[in-house]
């Protein structure tokens, strides 16, 4: 299954339907898939990572993972954390060194491309802008809470107008098959490095989107406090 997730993403960012026409491998698949793996394992591409690793298997804890775009992915260890998140990446994420302890696999997936479309349908039209994080780890207590630190860089060439418009950090939501930005905390721009930092308290589907302000059709933003 961690192959057949890389393999079927690579084909949704070339265009090859063959892989992808009967959509066997949704969002609620994928997330599933992600959280069930077991074995350490790492499968790096260029539209992809996917990361299982035992936090506390070496000295050198792995907290968490980043992407390049077009280039591929790391896993973050506590040792060159600070190294990785003060660098140029389009996308990472990692939990704090304390609620390692809960986790038995650190299960990640970095998708490359905001173009995904035939992943993640969403019934309120918001714009996705940036690869998408998922994050289900296998827990040792289901019932601890959870913060996990969210970077994404605006990797939507065609939005011109951004300042026109407000960005949230958001996951997904298979129930309303949209984008919601509960419990997700306000993004904010990091200028150094050109990029959007947040945290959300909960796993699944994360990434970045942008609406235009005014828009009628969206509900008022539900920031974590």
């Amino acid at each position: 299954m961690a192959r057949l997730l890389t393999v079927f993403y690579a084909s949704i960012i070339s265009g090859n339907p063959s892989l992808t026409s009967d959509k066997r491998l949704n969002t609620a698949v994928i997330d599933g898939s992600v959280g069930k793996l077991k074995d350490p394992v790492i499968i790096n591409a260029p539209t992809s990572f996917l990361m299982s690793l035992i936090p506390d298997q070496t000295n050198d804890k792995a907290v968490g993972a980043q992407f390049i775009s077009e280039s591929g992915g790391a896993s973050i260890f506590l040792s060159n954390f600070s190294t990785s998140i003060n660098s140029h990446f389009t996308a990472a994420a990692a939990f704090d060194k304390d609620f390692l302890t809960n986790i038995i696999n650190l299960n990640m997936f970095l998708l490359d491309k905001p173009n995904v479309a035939r992943l993640f349908e969403d019934s309120m039209n918001r714009t996705l802008v940036s690869p998408v994080i998922i994050a289900n780890p296998r827990l040792r207590d289901n019932n601890t809470s959870i913060t996990i630190q969210l970077y994404f860089t605006n990797q939507d060439t065609n939005l011109t107008n951004a300042a026109d418009g407000e960005f949230l950090c958001v996951y997904y939501d298979p129930k309303t098959s949209s984008w919601e930005d509960k419990n997700c905390s306000k993004p904010t721009l990091n200028s150094n490095f050109d990029r959007y930092e947040c945290n959300c308290t909960h796993l699944t589907s994360f990434g970045l989107i942008w609406f235009p302000r005014g828009d009628p059709n969206l509900r008022p933003i539900d920031y974590a406090s």
